[in-house]
């Protein structure tokens, strides 16, 4: 598939089966939200995965076994962004039983890679902005979009929808994801 101007254009990238058809590389998303997650030894050892299908968006997915991280759970916004409903962290049999939704800090924050953002190319595009359901991401037909950090939760629903594959989330203090 082309992933220039061309190929957004022509509407390549508005399926799920044209985002995945680009070359551009893709790696998993963040990995589980900071204070959130039970002993990696123990979530690694887990068999059912039952965060993966408590997940609604199927976003919840587990390291591959020859990655160093092997059966720890990530996020993979590539396909959607996180509700934020904590059903994931709901159903792990070995999350702390007085866990506080409430208090869990957010997933991590948005970051617009340029050399990739179409709109820093010169090309109107406003769909981070559009999907953003906190409305984080900011700019319009003349200003380039940038990210409010006090807005962003880290959802990652704008990483999907972006044709340059432009925009990743990023999360403070978190391990090396390869």
């Amino acid at each position: 598939m082309d992933p220039t101007r061309r190929g957004f254009l022509k509407g390549a990238f508005l399926t799920a089966e044209g985002r995945q058809a680009t070359d551009l590389p893709r790696g998993p998303g963040l990995p589980w939200p900071a204070g959130s997650a039970p002993d990696a030894a123990r979530c690694a050892a887990c068999e059912e995965a039952p965060c993966a299908a408590a997940c609604d968006p199927a976003i919840v997915r587990r390291h591959e076994p020859e990655h160093r991280l092997q059966g720890l759970p990530w996020l993979d916004f590539t396909q959607g962004g996180c509700t934020l409903c904590a059903e994931c962290l709901l159903a792990c049999p070995e999350a702390p039983p007085a866990l506080d939704l409430a208090a869990l800090p957010a997933l991590g924050l948005a970051r617009i890679d340029a050399d990739r953002c179409i709109a820093h190319q010169g090309v109107i595009c406003l769909s981070c902005q559009t999907a953003c359901p906190t409305r984080a991401i900011q700019g319009d037909f003349v200003s380039l979009p940038r990210v409010d950090p006090a807005r962003c939760n880290g959802c990652g629903a704008c990483v999907a929808p972006c044709p340059g594959h432009a925009l990743t989330v990023i999360m403070a203090n978190a391990p090396a994801h390869d």
